[in-house]
Formats: C-alpha cells, structure tokens, sequence
C-alpha cells in the first residue's frame, strides 16, 4: 500500500512540475480577453543559447467551449544576434518534420513568428516534438535542441478540446 501511495504522489508531483495551464484573460477596462499558454517549454544549450516556442491564438474560429484556434507559433531567441527571416525545423517523434520561415522584420529582441498551414497545425498539437533547430537567416547561425517536454503542445490541445483553462479578470 505504502508503494502505491508514493507512486501516485510522485505522479501527481511531476504533473505539477510539468503543468502549463490555458489562461482566458478579459481586461475589465478595454473588456478585450487575452488567451495564454503559462510554462512554455524553455530549450537551452549548454553555451547560453535559449529559445521557447509558444502558441498565438486568433480573434476568430472559436471552439464549443469559447476557445479560439491557434493561428501561429511565437518564437523567443537568445544568443544568435539580432534575428531575420528566422527559420525553424520541428522534428516529431514519428520522423516528420515541419520547416517554418519567420514573417516579421528584423529585430534584435530575438522575436519569431510563424503562421501555420492547416496540416502544420494539426502535427504539432497531434505529434510528441523531438528535435527543434532554429537558424538566423540574417547571419545563419543556428542550433539544435532535443525536446524536454515532447506533449507540451498536445497537451494544449487536449485542454482546448475540453474546455479547460482557467479564467482571470484584470
């Protein structure tokens, strides 16, 4: 009994640790709503370099649950210079890979984003990410990261699906 019961705590304990929470925020002034992703997972090398990818949400195409679609994913990047025409390839579990090319303009505070195809989208919340290599088209410097949380954005996905975010008033 005693081996069961540390086993569900150790469960629920590396749920917590890895727990990232879908966040509908409405700003009572400007009565606008916000939607987030807390704890996007961080990728680091061991030389300094970091990036974490995050999910944009859209104004439109709204779920059963009031939860709109992810239209692009959001890049922040450190250590590879003021960034341009940011190119990123996800690698899944399963061996497909997505190549996706930055829109925005340069800027040195390493902002990337991305939009996303229908399949692209649909591959990312479906299947576990593996590899993720960034690459600055302004210098080409790049580098390469294994995941550590393969189900980040599945599990995004699951609570979208579900209806399960957590609502807060500012």
């Amino acid at each position: 009994m005693k081996k069961i019961l540390l086993l569900l705590t150790m469960v629920l304990a590396f749920n917590l640790l890895n727990a990232q929470d879908l966040t509908k925020t409405t700003d009572s002034m400007s009565e606008q709503t916000y939607w987030s992703v807390s704890n996007p997972p961080l990728y680091e090398t061991l030389d300094g370099k970091w990036f974490y990818l995050d999910v944009y949400f859209g104004k439109d195409d709204i779920n059963e649950y009031g939860v709109p679609k992810i239209t692009m994913l959001t890049a922040k990047i450190v250590g590879l210079e003021c960034v341009e025409n940011v190119e990123t390839i996800l690698l899944f579990d399963n061996g497909e890979k997505i190549k996706l090319k930055s829109w925005n303009k340069f800027n040195c505070k390493g902002n990337a984003y991305f939009n996303l195809s229908e399949d692209e989208l649909n591959k990312v919340l479906t299947l576990p990410l593996k590899t993720v290599r960034v690459t600055n088209g302004r210098n080409y410097k790049s580098f390469t990261i294994d995941c550590k949380s393969p189900e980040h954005f599945v599990k995004v996905k699951g609570q979208m699906d579900n209806g399960l975010f957590i609502e807060k008033v500012n």
